[in-house]
């Protein structure tokens, strides 16, 4: 009889363990409101998981279908890949025009993915197998312990460019890197050109039109061959140190450069209308390379969507992922309790005919 209570206490445990398997689900809805008159489609919106996760997990993320949606973890530094942290982006397939959708992120098993199959464009110079190549007065481009090196030759910093080969983007959007200011009074600079037959400069300025943020000297430049003009502060920042450098390259001309964290600056000119680009780097000087340890292109809208967080329960029932957790969860829990009862009828019959026949 002893034997048969042990067999049954150990079952019983079995069976709390996985009610309490259920109950630890943690399922993350997030509401995403789009204000803009028009759709949003396959649109990157970042998300901060801090306010209900107190640390990084692994997720899926899933519409209300339970189809997967794709995203990458956030690191300290920007990138973006399959490590787990407490910030997302999360390549959105569509957001009505003034509607929303709800996603959900379901702790336990990780389903990131790499940054490129998030963003329009992403290299981080090591998860990513995108050709970078050099022109004008550029001697060397090449990656190095995640990071992208351009060299320039000597006296050629002006006009030394690195371009990531055959990828070009539909305005507008928005460029970010990650960038090494070498030195003071060197303009390494973000350049996005609207003319795809004219935009592998050789010398001078004749970059063809186009559009180019110099964080070093915080202003925009707006080219159109040999002629162009510039606005912004002229303040230094602090060099030798990497910056988060943003370029948005709206509509109707509207431009804005910023490097997070220190100054901004915007500009509007109408005159170029072409909605191709194609993507610069400027090498900065002749005796050090520029160095980048990301970069991205991203969507742009004129207002970014807004993000409810809701900790919906810890457990199963209702909803994409209570239905789930509930259907297999809910059979797991009745096939142990099934088997519970079978084994406990089975050694109580058996211990009872062993008394019998003592008797």
């Amino acid at each position: 009889m002893r034997r048969a209570i042990s067999i049954a206490a150990l079952l019983t445990l079995l069976l709390i363990a996985t009610i309490t398997t259920i109950s630890t689900q943690i399922r993350i809805e997030i509401t995403i409101t789009n204000p803009n008159s028009y759709d949003l489609v396959d649109y990157q919106v970042k998300v901060d998981l801090s306010s209900v996760l107190n640390d990084p997990k692994p997720l899926k993320i899933v519409d209300e279908n339970g189809n997967p949606v794709p995203f990458c973890f956030e690191q300290p530094n920007g990138e973006c890949g399959t490590v787990p942290s407490l910030v997302v982006w999360i390549r959105v397939p569509k957001i009505p025009a003034k509607g929303r959708i709800v996603l959900y992120a379901i702790v336990g098993t990780n389903n990131a993915a790499t940054g490129d199959k998030v963003f329009i464009f992403y290299d981080d110079f090591e998860t990513t197998s995108y050709t970078w190549s050099c022109t004008g007065k550029c001697s060397n481009v090449y990656k190095n312990n995640g990071k992208l090196y351009v060299d320039a030759l000597d006296g050629g910093w002006y006009y030394c460019n690195a371009y990531p080969s055959g990828k070009t983007f539909v305005r507008p959007f928005i460029v970010e890197a990650l960038m090494k200011y070498s030195a003071p009074d060197y303009p390494e600079s973000i350049f996005v050109s609207q003319d795809p037959d004219n935009v592998l400069p050789t010398s001078g300025h004749n970059l063809g039109p186009g559009y180019r943020y110099w964080p070093s000297k915080n202003a925009i430049s707006v080219y159109n061959g040999l002629a162009g003009w510039s606005i912004g502060d002229g303040i230094d920042n602090p060099y030798d140190d990497f910056y988060l450098v943003k370029f948005v390259v709206g509509v109707n001309g509207k431009l804005h450069g910023e490097v997070v964290g220190y100054n901004d600056v915007d500009a509007s000119n109408d005159e170029y209308s072409r909605p191709f680009y194609l993507l610069f780097i400027d090498c900065g000087n002749d005796y050090q390379p520029l160095v980048i340890e990301w970069v991205r292109v991203r969507s742009y809208a004129d207002q970014e969507p807004s993000i409810v967080l809701e900790l919906v329960k810890e457990g199963s029932g209702g909803g994409e992922m209570g239905g789930w957790a509930e259907s297999m969860y809910g059979s797991i829990a009745l096939l142990v309790a099934l088997a519970l009862f079978i084994t406990m009828t089975m050694l109580l019959t058996r211990e009872v005919r062993n008394l019998v026949a003592t008797l």
